[in-house]
């Protein structure tokens, strides 16, 4: 490639709604080699989602190109579009459905294609799975570079194809953590929820999903305020998925859960906020017990931002979390545990002050935004011969 000639980018999501992997990549549009690089974003859902405008303030052009039932057509429609515009590089962010993107960006000749896996792979039923094995085939057959979140995603997708162990690399998320170093222009009014100035904040990230284990936040909250009196819960996630015992959404089932605990005045939820810096400001302690996840970028936030973490002990969770809170890590279905930490932190100012300044010294060493991109930039370039 000419040295003077950028390498243009193709980064393909969902859609990008506020989300780890569309939070990830808007670090990544705000800190990219612009002298080498020109990035854009094609979603694939029916909502672009407002990151857009953010993303859009940051270079990228912003497209849409529908995935529906119709794989065939969606790959024709893609390739049609990559034909166009002559991306050099295009890296699809879809797990297994990675696989229709880069068959297109074959098809167009693209050379650098890239997969990214940043969830673990989850039970979809027989049905689905079959499915989502194929496209993970014409991932292994069409990708030049695969990525994953972290060793755990590697295994959960990848355990039964060693021979494509050699291409994938394991990039962990990162943040920005000047950006989330510093305070925001404003603070969240917490009055509006019927918080004290005194209450203590427990804060929780996550969308709506079985993974996310909110029903075990709830039994873990009650047991905290038998304790600690003045806590309170401050939740931030979308309404994304049904619940399968009820024909109700899960967001509403945790509201329901909530209610019946009686413990409505412990607990303030928000969606979306466009500077998550006014929730990790407004929290005293954050919390994320997980079923599963690859590598929350939630929990690298919080510590960036100066908080400590209690969370379960699961691979990702692990390897973002800084050692000296390790301790605080406990299995997702151990509620006491995960109570009778949070009681102790909440009730030992000190120690939350200096196990979240370590948080943020472990995510400006290992974790920041700048040591991420660089991988990534060095995948999109050709490889030399």
């Amino acid at each position: 490639m000419d040295k003077d000639k950028k390498n243009k980018v193709l980064h393909v999501v969902n859609s990008l709604k506020h989300g780890g992997i569309e939070t990830f990549l808007m670090s990544m549009l705000q800190s990219y080699d612009r002298q080498r690089f020109n990035m854009d974003i094609l979603y694939t859902g029916l909502v672009e989602g407002p990151y857009a405008t953010q993303a859009r303030g940051f270079g990228a052009e912003v497209v849409q190109c529908r995935m529906k039932k119709d794989q065939v057509r969606f790959i024709y429609k893609l390739y049609r579009f990559l034909r166009c515009r002559k991306y050099d590089s295009v890296n699809s962010h879809l797990s297994d459905l990675n696989g229709g993107v880069l068959l297109a960006a074959l098809l167009a000749n693209i050379p650098v294609r890239v997969a990214s896996y940043h969830q673990m792979l989850p039970d979809m039923g027989f049905i689905r799975n079959l499915y989502l094995r194929i496209m993970r085939w014409f991932v292994v057959k069409t990708a030049t570079g695969i990525t994953t979140s972290s060793p755990a995603v590697t295994e959960s997708y990848f355990a039964r194809h060693p021979s494509v162990h050699g291409m994938i690399q394991p990039i962990s998320y990162g943040v920005d953590t000047d950006f989330f170093s510093m305070k925001p222009d404003k603070a969240l009014d917490l009055s509006k929820f019927g918080f004290l100035s005194d209450d203590m904040i427990v804060g929780h990230v996550g969308t709506y999903r079985y993974p996310k284990n909110h029903e075990a936040l709830v039994k873990i909250a009650r047991l905290v305020v038998n304790e600690v009196p003045n806590v309170r819960f401050l939740l931030c996630g979308r309404p994304v998925e049904q619940s399968y015992r009820d024909n109700i959404s899960l967001y509403d089932k945790i509201g329901n859960q909530i209610n019946e605990l009686g413990l409505s005045k412990h607990f303030a939820r928000v969606q979306d906020l466009e500077d998550m810096r006014e929730f990790y400001q407004a929290i005293d302690v954050f919390v994320l017990p997980s079923r599963q996840e690859g590598m929350p970028v939630s929990i690298i936030e919080a510590q960036a931002a100066g908080k400590p973490v209690v969370a379960s002990r699961i691979g990702g969770i692990i390897l973002a979390t800084a050692p000296e809170m390790r301790d605080n890590l406990f299995y997702a279905d151990d509620m006491e545990a995960f109570a009778k930490c949070l009681i102790e932190l909440l009730k030992n100012k000190d120690k939350m002050i200096r196990l979240g300044m370590a948080g943020r010294t472990y995510v400006r060493q290992n974790l920041d935004i700048k040591n991420a991109v660089k991988k990534y930039e060095k995948m999109y370039l050709p490889k030399k011969t």
